[in-house]
C-alpha cells in the first residue's frame, strides 16, 4: 500500500510586502512546489477560491500533470454532499449516471447556489476522464460536506445537526484516506484550511486545517491562495507562484492576507458571535498556513448557467433553504437570491 499523504493546499489572501524573490514562477514550478510537499508531509490542503476561473484552471493543470496519479489516491472536496458518495463513486469510475442524480451531489449540500458554477461539474468530469485513461490506478473523489437530507430539514435546529462541516470533512479524511494508508489532495475554501492563531478566540467550529493540526500533529501542510486584489509586493508579474511562510512573508500579520470585510463566527464570552477576521491582534501568517499561492491579479467568477435561474422549482427550494440557514446563522442569506417569478 502507498504511504499516506494528503495534499491540503490552503489558499490564502495576501497583500503583504515581501522581499522574497522566487527563482521561478509559472504553472509548472508552482505545481512542482505542491508535489514536493508530498515528500515531507502526509497531508497537504489546497484552499479554494469559490467559482474563480483562474483557481480552477490551475486545479485542472494539477490534475493533468503526469505525477498526479503517482502522488495521489484520493481527492477530498468540500463541494459535494457525502450522502451521495456512491453516486460520485459510480460517476468517476465511468458508469452511466443520470444528470438529475449527479446534480444532487453539489446542489443538495449544506450550502446554496455556490456549487452550481460549472467549474465543479468540470472537476468531476475531469477526474472521470483521468480514470478512463488510467483504469489500473483510479483516483477516488470523496465528498466532504455533511450528508444533509433537505427533505427532513424544516428548522434552524434541524440544519444545526449538519453545521459542523469541518468535523465531517476531517472524519472523511481520517476514515477513507489515512486509515487506508492512502495519499490524497484536500480541496476546501480558504477559511476552512487555515489554522487558529495562538492569540485568537476559539472558532465556533474549528476548520479542517486546525483539526488536522491538533489531532494529527505534523502531518498537514496548508497552502493559502492570495486574493487577486491583494498581490504579493513585487510579484504582480510573477504568477502562479508559491511561497513558504517559513520565509520573510511568514512574519507579516495574517490580517494583511485577507480580503476586506471577511466575517468569521467565533466564541466570545461563551457565545457565538460574528466578527471581522482582521484585527490589530492578528497572528503572523506562519501561524495560519505553511505557504501562499499567488494566481495573479485577474479574477473571473464563473457564474451558474442561466438555466439555473429559470428553474422555478429549484429556486423555490433554494429560497426555503436560505430562510432556514438565515435563522441558524443570524444573517440574511436570501437578499442576494433572484426574486421568485409569479
Amino acid at each position: 500500500m502507498k504511504k499516506a499523504t494528503i495534499v491540503a493546499v490552503a489558499v490564502l489572501a495576501a497583500s503583504a510586502a515581501t522581499t522574497a524573490t522566487p527563482s521561478k514562477c509559472g504553472t509548472a514550478p508552482t505545481i512542482d512546489f505542491i508535489f514536493r510537499t508530498f515528500q515531507t508531509h502526509p497531508l497537504v490542503l489546497l484552499g479554494e477560491q469559490h467559482r474563480r476561473k483562474e483557481f480552477h484552471e490551475f486545479l485542472q493543470a494539477l490534475l493533468q500533470d503526469p505525477r498526479f496519479l503517482r502522488a495521489i489516491d484520493d481527492v477530498v472536496v468540500e463541494f459535494g454532499n457525502g450522502k451521495y458518495q456512491s453516486v460520485i463513486d459510480r460517476y468517476v469510475s465511468g458508469a452511466a449516471v443520470d444528470d438529475g442524480e449527479l446534480q444532487r451531489v453539489w446542489r443538495d449540500t449544506t450550502q446554496i447556489v455556490t456549487w452550481d458554477s460549472p467549474v465543479y461539474r468540470d472537476f468531476f468530469r475531469s477526474v472521470r476522464a483521468l480514470n478512463a485513461r488510467h483504469p489500473h490506478h483510479p483516483v477516488r473523489v470523496l465528498l466532504g460536506d455533511p450528508p444533509i437530507d433537505w427533505s427532513t430539514v424544516r428548522t434552524a435546529d434541524d440544519y444545526g445537526r449538519f453545521a459542523d462541516r469541518d468535523r465531517f470533512f476531517t472524519n472523511v479524511v481520517e476514515r477513507e484516506v489515512l486509515a487506508r494508508n492512502h495519499r490524497g489532495l484536500l480541496i476546501s475554501g480558504n477559511e476552512h484550511v487555515i489554522r487558529t492563531g495562538k492569540a485568537e478566540p476559539a472558532s465556533a467550529h474549528p476548520g479542517a486545517g486546525e483539526l488536522l493540526r491538533t489531532e494529527r500533529p505534523g502531518t498537514s501542510y496548508a497552502i493559502f491562495t492570495v486574493p487577486p486584489r491583494r498581490p504579493l509586493s513585487g510579484l504582480a508579474d510573477c504568477h502562479p507562484v508559491a511561497l513558504d511562510t517559513a520565509g520573510d512573508i511568514g512574519a507579516h500579520p495574517f490580517s494583511e492576507m485577507m480580503e476586506s470585510g471577511v466575517m468569521v463566527r467565533r466564541i466570545v464570552d461563551g457565545k457565538p458571535r460574528w466578527m471581522p477576521m482582521s484585527s490589530k491582534n492578528s497572528p503572523p501568517l506562519r501561524e495560519k498556513a505553511d505557504a501562499v499561492i499567488w494566481l495573479g491579479a485577474t479574477t473571473t467568477e464563473v457564474a451558474a448557467p442561466a438555466d439555473v435561474w429559470t428553474d422555478a422549482a429549484y429556486l423555490a427550494e433554494v429560497r426555503r433553504r436560505a430562510k432556514i440557514m438565515s435563522d441558524f446563522f443570524g444573517l440574511d442569506l436570501t437578499a442576494d437570491l433572484p426574486p421568485m417569478k409569479p
